[in-house]
């Protein structure tokens, strides 16, 4: 009748938040859980120190709130590595320095030797430097490796000079030491060259190398290649003019050592009797050799090393339509029993995704962060870890490193190191044939974790609209469709504009309007002549299943059966489950594809 009311009259106003389809868990209550990413080139300690300052200040304008910045941090697992690295290269640092001195049992000879080695790493590091790379664990492995070898070159070298010097001195010769060390250089320069560039030959594969495998192992080569050729030109021209400066009037012809004249005489035996009669040798190197190639089917192989990371990631997924309070009581819980575990420092928990978030996923999926006391026993915590993990049944569970997850999820997508991959048009028969794989994979020894990717059938209300009845009412189907989805699901009309901030305004029924099937039957919706109509008199409302979630490769729709493994080498149980898929019988439009770890492994290889 024209007559005003306010909304107020006829609904409920109210501010609250929208549904959530996330939410977090830190330490055991509820929390925010900030993630924060750098960019490929940006300095991880840095960027993580600086995030530490920002915190600091950010602190006394919260006052009650708590922040925890160590739930994970990937600078602890990069500071963890340099220190051991940087403690493997001291360590045999020291050793070299120990076998010179036993060897060449002469001073100035050792320290020549000893110059040589952080002159040839420095001289790495500063190339390193201008080409603008970081030094990282990678690149701190490579000059590791290449430590032996460093050293080789030097002593080479010295102990070439060095001989000469004892002969010219015990002859009596009056050629000039100048020329005494030019003619010991010149003899061993062209070995020196050759064997540098043999060993650089080696490593030129590993620069070829494409995809995650190639960037992973590819600062390891450059920084070896790197220390190897500084090696080589210290050999070639400091190495000379220290035995000028310093060997000039040592008395070399002296200092032998003791542990040489031994050696020497205990191989000058062995090798007089192998040239009297070869034939043993002979045969004894052949034995060697028929026994490392039968033992060679036998070793492990794996792509990358196990890392020992003391941040844990933890996946922990129920069934598809768990509510999101359901999901936040299994982790609370879960929380409580993993931080009872002497050596657990801290626990974080993101459920769900959070909005604009990069991972889509519902809220029954939950990520769990682990932090590890540094003290403690790795591998006593982590049995006591998985043994917690087994008390929770009736969800998708698993315990990994950082590191290896994200290696995992880049290679294939999924975030286990053995993926099967199903592909065909029907999805009932790719989880009958799923299953069925998965069954064949848990026979498998070494085979963990195993599990199908979550591919349930979900509840959805269907408004299918009957197009005669609706003609009746002048409606068309999509007046009928937007009415019910505005009554089930929402719709927002506006926006509010306060104190700089943007507030969504949204018509929503009643939560006991849309509780049921038949609540949603009864639900009126307005027809263009003014009157108002039941949906259920105007479309058929159904509650059908619906595929939680259809995944595409290649226009094909796809299923993946993941595992873990734990015990044995990645490629044993790789053969083993390629065997085991290859008396699976598919029908005709149907395959499956093992991918993963391994694979990267086979590609990097061919």
């Amino acid at each position: 009748d024209g007559t005003q009311v306010p909304i107020g009259a006829v609904a409920t106003v109210q501010e609250d938040h929208q549904p959530l389809i996330g939410d977090a868990v830190v330490n055991g209550g509820a929390g925010l859980l900030l993630v924060v990413e750098k960019l490929p080139w940006g300095n991880t300690r840095d960027i993580t120190q600086s995030v530490e300052d920002a915190v600091a200040q950010l602190q006394p304008g919260f006052p009650g709130i708590t922040f925890d910045t160590r739930i994970f941090q990937q600078a602890d697992f990069i500071d963890l590595a340099i220190h051991n690295l940087t403690q493997s290269m001291l360590l045999g640092f020291l050793l070299v320095v120990l076998i010179l001195i036993f060897f060449l049992f002469e001073w100035r000879v050792a320290l020549i030797s000893l110059l040589a080695i952080p002159l040839s790493l420095t001289a790495a590091m500063l190339v390193l430097y201008w080409r603008g790379d970081t030094v990282n664990t990678m690149t701190l492995a490579g000059l590791v490796i290449a430590l032996g070898a460093v050293v080789d070159d030097a002593i080479i070298d010295l102990e070439n000079i060095l001989r000469r010097l004892r002969q010219a001195r015990v002859s009596g010769s009056g050629e000039s030491i100048h020329s005494i060390i030019l003619k010991a250089c010149l003899e061993v320069r062209s070995p020196i060259v050759y064997a540098t560039l043999i060993i650089i030959a080696a490593a030129v594969p590993v620069f070829l190398l494409q995809g995650l495998t190639g960037a992973f192992f590819r600062p390891l080569a450059i920084s070896y290649t790197l220390a190897i050729f500084a090696s080589m030109v210290v050999a070639l021209t400091v190495t000379p003019a220290l035995a000028l400066i310093l060997l000039r009037n040592a008395r070399v012809e002296r200092h032998t050592s003791p542990l040489t004249r031994l050696l020497q005489a205990r191989y000058s035996g062995v090798l007089s009797r192998i040239i009297v009669r070869p034939h043993r040798a002979y045969l004894l190197f052949a034995v060697i050799a028929v026994a490392s190639a039968a033992t060679l089917p036998y070793l492990g192989q794996s792509l990358f090393p196990t890392f020992k990371e003391r941040d844990l990631l933890m996946h922990w997924t129920t069934t598809p339509g768990t509510s999101v309070v359901e999901e936040q009581r299994i982790v609370a819980a879960v929380s409580s029993d993993l931080r009872n575990i002497p050596g657990v420092l801290s626990f974080g928990s993101h459920i769900g995704q959070a909005f604009k978030g990069e991972e889509v996923v519902g809220v029954n999926f939950g990520e769990n962060w682990l932090r590890l006391d540094p003290n403690a026993d790795y591998d006593k915590t982590l049995q006591a870890i998985h043994a917690v993990v087994a008390y929770y049944p009736g969800l998708y569970r698993d315990v990994e490193t950082y590191l290896n997850e994200r290696i995992d999820e880049v290679l294939t997508g999924a975030k286990q190191p053995i993926v099967v991959r199903l592909f065909g048009p029907d999805l009932a028969t790719l989880r009958s044939k799923a299953n069925e794989i998965q069954c064949r994979l848990a026979g498998i020894q070494g085979i963990t974790d195993d599990f199908v990717d979550l591919s349930a059938d979900t509840p959805q209300i269907s408004v299918e609209v009957d197009l005669a009845r609706a003609a009746k009412y002048s409606l068309k189907p999509g007046d009928v469709r937007r009415a019910a989805a505005t009554l089930i699901a929402g719709e927002e009309v506006g926006d509010i504009f306060r104190n700089g901030k943007n507030y969504r305004v949204v018509v929503w029924s009643t939560p006991q309007t849309r509780a049921s099937v038949q609540s949603v039957t009864d639900l009126l919706i307005n027809t263009p002549s003014g009157t108002t109509v039941r949906i259920g008199d105007v479309a058929k409302v159904t509650l059908t299943p619906v595929p939680n979630v259809v995944m595409r490769d290649d226009g094909s729709r796809r299923l993946d059966v993941t595992a873990n493994v734990s015990g044995r080498d990645l490629g044993s149980v790789t053969k083993d489950v390629g065997d085991a898929l290859a008396a699976v019988s598919f029908p005709s439009g149907y395959h499956a594809t093992l991918i993963g770890e391994y694979s990267e492994r086979q590609d990097a290889q061919t």
